[in-house]
């Protein structure tokens, strides 16, 4: 996917609440790194080999490749 297409998945994945519109609101724990997850799946592209990980207090977690938290991130209201 390009930047844009990867910009209108997140809103839309914002606007359903499977990504949370302030990624550090009820985080208990963020991994971040150069090594892939094996076996996870991007929640943005879905595609293998996300690098980080959040947990949230109601057990969720997301995993995402290093550019789509970027971009998730970014597409987050300002506080």
């Amino acid at each position: 996917m390009d930047e844009q297409a990867l910009r209108t998945t997140i809103r839309g994945l914002m606007a359903s609440g499977t990504l949370p519109t302030d990624p550090y609101a009820g985080m208990t724990r963020m991994e971040a790194g150069h090594q892939e997850l094996p076996g996870e799946q991007c929640a943005v592209g879905q595609e293998s080999g996300p690098q980080v990980s959040y947990t949230y207090y109601d057990g969720k977690v997301i995993h995402l490749h290093a550019a789509c938290d970027a971009l998730w991130r970014g597409e987050c209201p300002a506080p």
